[in-house]
C-alpha cells in the first residue's frame, strides 16, 4: 500500500510531497517504510512541482528562474524600483519628523524654563500676599 504524504517545513512554510510505501526486509522478514521525494507543492495551485532530474531544483517548474522568465523578472525589477522610491520617500519623511521632534523638544525645554520662572514669581507673590494680610490684620486690630 502506498500513498502521497505531505510534509510542511514550519520554518519557511514550504510543503513537500513524498510517495510513501513499505517493503518487506528479506533478512528480518519485517516491513520497512519507504519514502520517495516527489517535489514541492505549489502554494498557489496546490499541484506537486516535480523534482528535477538528478535531484536538483526544478527552477523552471517552480517559476523562480530559467528561460522564459524575463517578463516576470522585469516586473520584479519594476516592483523593486517602486519599493526603492517608497524607501527614499519614507527616509525623507523620517528625517522631517526627526527635525520636528527636535523643534518641539526645544519648545518644550523653553516652556519648562518659563514655568520655573512663573512658579518662582508665584511663590514671591504668595509671600507678598501673606505679608499684606498680616499688615491688614494689624491695621484692623489697631483701629
Amino acid at each position: 500500500m502506498s500513498g502521497i504524504v505531505y510534509h510542511t517545513d514550519k520554518r519557511y512554510g514550504t510543503t513537500y510531497a513524498y510517495r510513501e510505501g513499505s517493503v518487506v526486509d528479506p533478512e528480518t522478514g519485517r516491513r520497512k517504510r519507504t519514502r520517495e521525494y516527489l517535489g514541492r507543492v505549489d502554494p498557489n495551485t496546490g499541484e506537486i512541482v516535480p523534482k528535477a532530474a538528478g535531484g536538483g531544483r526544478n527552477r523552471r517548474a517552480l517559476g523562480t528562474g530559467g528561460p522564459g522568465e524575463g517578463a516576470d523578472l522585469a516586473a520584479f525589477k519594476r516592483a523593486l524600483d517602486e519599493r526603492d522610491g517608497d524607501v527614499e520617500r519614507l527616509r525623507g519623511e523620517v528625517a522631517r519628523l526627526r527635525g520636528e521632534v527636535e523643534r518641539l523638544s526645544g519648545i518644550n525645554q523653553e516652556l519648562k524654563e518659563r514655568n520655573k520662572v512663573l512658579l518662582a514669581a508665584y511663590a514671591e507673590v504668595e509671600g507678598l500676599m501673606a505679608s499684606l494680610r498680616e499688615q491688614a490684620s494689624e491695621w484692623l486690630t489697631d483701629s
